[in-house]
Order: structure tokens, then C-alpha cells, then sequence
């Protein structure tokens, strides 16, 4: 056992150091998955490490580097058939887990991770506990542990937690470019995620559609590309899917119509990027004129919609350049894919914005 830990804390490392754009770190990450585990797992995590201890304390040590700071304790307080497996995939800023516990435990997480974690129970029911609310956690009812909100977790034997971590840092940077300032703080969710509700459906679309993309070794995650594209879904899921002290300034219910027209116009924008935009056409689809929706992206955004667009292409374009395979394409291929006509001033506000130039970024990244 001594050197099956040894092997996932260097996976791992190895996983969580692995730079967009360079599958081969992943895949010799992923490739050390110990036979006889006796624990189910999801497809997408299927050629990822794996270990599976008998002792609590090696599991909260090697569970650690992803859920924080924890204490495993068996529910009838004696390891006599304790046995946890976990398997953990990073990509980005975006972790996936999967836990899985044979016998009854009790999972204290101390809120130490700087990651918002997400819980989803696979199969039976748990309840969870934070310091103010006590709830029980089912396939439609998620647990969401955050930096400063000590959780635990109560799951009876046979229980299994695919687990959804998203950088505490990623969160800040995405939010601010959602409320166009930065953010006081960190979002402070309710610990419960009704997965049952309509606003919820795009958290579990975008959790589908990432294991969907780390289950097929032929993606365009697993090859590189669509990393921050990935990310952003996930962060923009949430926010939007889920209560927090940010619902109302993001435009959840009760929100002032102008809110509503940004939110539905940055839809139609992300949609329609690689396209020519027409602000008549962006007007219509966030149902104002286009007098309306100039003043609500100064209001909300401080920008206008056209900067916006720019904005959003150049950092479109900057992920596929820094996501590139070597020799797969080129500036002008990537400027071309995102809607960009002027590539001098597209490499001019791109040197403003990065710090550098886009062929600057490729190369180094070819190098590296």
C-alpha cells in the first residue's frame, strides 16, 4: 500500500502540473489503476489513477490535495472493514473525483480546499451538515462545500460521491468578467443544489458534457482544446444555476429587464462568436432595441457590446493559440476561426491585453 500512495501522490502532481495543450502529461498520468478495487466508477474516470486504502488516516492524507483538509471517521468507530477508493482527473482550473466508501463514514471537510467543491451522491442518500443547515443529499440533491464553510458529509456503506472542483481563484477572474468590476468576495452558495429545478439543468449539462469529454480519448479536451471554453461553462453554470449572494447582480429572478437583455445578449454573443454580429441582430435576441442594449452593457458592464465582442474573441483566440498542437495551425488560422478580419489591430490589442504577441504565444507555447 506504501507504494500504491507513493504512485497516486506523484499522479497526482503529475496531473494537477499537466499543461493545456500537452495530453501526453495526462495520459502518463493516467495510466496506474490497481485491480481488485472492488469500487465502481464513472466511464470518464475510467483510465485515471486510482487508489484504495484500508486505513482512514492514508486516505485523508492522499484525498487531501483535492477535498482539503478532512477526518474519515467510521460511523460504528472502528476501521474493521473501512475501505475508501478515489480516483481524481484535473484539466485546468476543473477537478473531477469520484468517492467511493465500503463501509459506513462520516467525511468532515474543513472548507481548507481553495476550491468550491461540488458533491453529488450516485446512489443513495447521505445527509450532510454545515453550521446552519442539515440536509439529506440524494442524485437530486448536491452538496456545495466552499473556502470557509466547514461541511460533513454522513455516508452509509456502499456510498459513492462524484465530486466537481472548481478553482477558488478561476471563480474570482470568471466572475469578475460576469459583473464587469471585481468581485467583493467569493460567491457564497447554499449548501443545497436542487438538481430537481430547471435552473439547475445547465450545472448538470456541463458536468455531462465534461465527463463525456474525458471519457473519449479522441476530444478535443483530451487532444488540448476547449479548455477555458470548458471552464467557463462549468463557472457560468453554477453562478447562474444556483443561489448565491451574487443571484441578483447576475440577473436572477427579480432582476431589472436591462440585466436580462445583457445576460441573454452575452448568450447569443458566445453562440454566435465565430460569425459576423450585428448589434440589430444581438438587440433582437435580448428582445430591446439597440439603444436599449448599448445602455444596459455601459450600466452592467461598463463597456459596449461591440467591445465585448472583441474582448471575447481575443480570448478565445488566445486559449486556442496557447492550446495548440505544434504545427497545427497558425495566427491567422485562429484569428480567421473567431470572426477576426483586421489581424493588425487584432495583434495589436491582443499585445495591450496578454503582454504579447500572438505568434509570441504560440511559439512559446511549441516550445515549452
Amino acid at each position: 500500500m506504501a507504494e500504491c500512495a507513493i504512485r497516486m501522490t506523484h499522479e497526482l502532481s503529475l496531473l494537477r502540473d499537466a499543461r493545456r495543450g500537452n495530453p501526453a502529461d495526462l495520459e502518463a498520468a493516467s495510466t496506474y489503476v490497481p485491480s481488485g478495487s472492488g469500487a465502481g466508477h464513472p466511464g470518464s474516470l475510467e483510465a485515471h489513477p486510482l487508489v484504495s486504502t484500508d486505513d482512514p488516516a492514508e486516505a485523508e492524507r492522499l484525498a487531501a490535495p483535492f477535498l482539503g483538509r478532512l477526518r474519515l471517521t467510521p460511523a460504528d468507530g472502528s476501521a474493521a472493514g473501512f475501505r475508501t477508493t478515489l480516483q481524481a482527473v484535473v484539466t485546468g482550473s476543473i477537478t473531477l473525483g469520484h468517492l467511493h466508501v465500503a463501509a459506513a463514514t462520516e467525511m468532515a471537510l474543513a472548507a481548507s480546499a481553495p476550491r468550491v467543491l461540488v458533491l453529488h451522491s450516485t446512489a443513495v442518500a447521505m445527509t450532510a451538515r454545515t453550521a446552519t443547515t442539515t440536509f439529506e443529499a440524494t442524485p437530486q440533491a448536491a452538496v456545495v462545500v466552499q473556502p470557509g464553510r466547514p461541511t460533513a458529509v454522513r455516508c452509509p456503506a456502499g456510498a459513492a460521491l462524484l465530486a466537481v472542483g472548481i478553482e477558488q481563484a478561476a471563480m474570482l477572474v470568471h466572475l469578475r468578467r460576469l459583473v464587469g468590476r471585481a468581485p467583493d468576495h467569493l460567491p457564497d452558495f447554499e449548501p443545497r443544489l436542487d438538481l430537481g429545478v430547471s435552473r439547475s439543468r445547465r450545472w448538470t449539462v456541463a458536468v455531462e458534457l465534461l465527463r463525456a469529454e474525458l471519457a473519449e480519448p479522441g476530444s478535443l479536451l483530451r487532444s488540448g482544446m476547449g479548455q477555458d471554453q470548458m471552464e467557463e461553462f462549468l463557472m457560468s453554470s453554477l453562478l447562474y444555476g444556483h443561489r448565491s449572494t451574487y443571484s441578483s447582480l447576475l440577473c436572477g429572478s427579480g432582476a431589472p429587464p436591462e440585466c436580462q437583455a445583457v445576460t441573454a445578449a452575452k448568450q447569443f454573443i458566445e453562440m454566435n462568436l465565430p460569425d459576423r454580429l450585428l448589434l440589430a441582430a444581438i438587440a433582437e435576441a435580448a428582445g430591446v432595441s439597440v439603444r436599449t442594449l448599448q445602455a444596459a452593457f455601459r450600466s452592467q458592464l461598463r463597456t459596449t457590446p461591440v467591445a465585448y465582442i472583441r474582448s471575447r474573441r481575443l480570448d478565445r483566440a488566445r486559449a486556442e493559440l496557447a492550446g495548440a498542437l505544434p504545427g497545427s495551425l497558425t495566427v491567422t488560422d485562429v484569428a480567421t476561426r473567431w470572426g477576426i478580419t483586421h489581424l493588425g489591430r487584432f495583434a495589436a490589442e491582443y499585445r495591450a491585453r496578454f503582454g504579447e504577441s500572438p505568434s509570441h504565444t504560440l511559439r512559446r507555447h511549441r516550445q515549452g
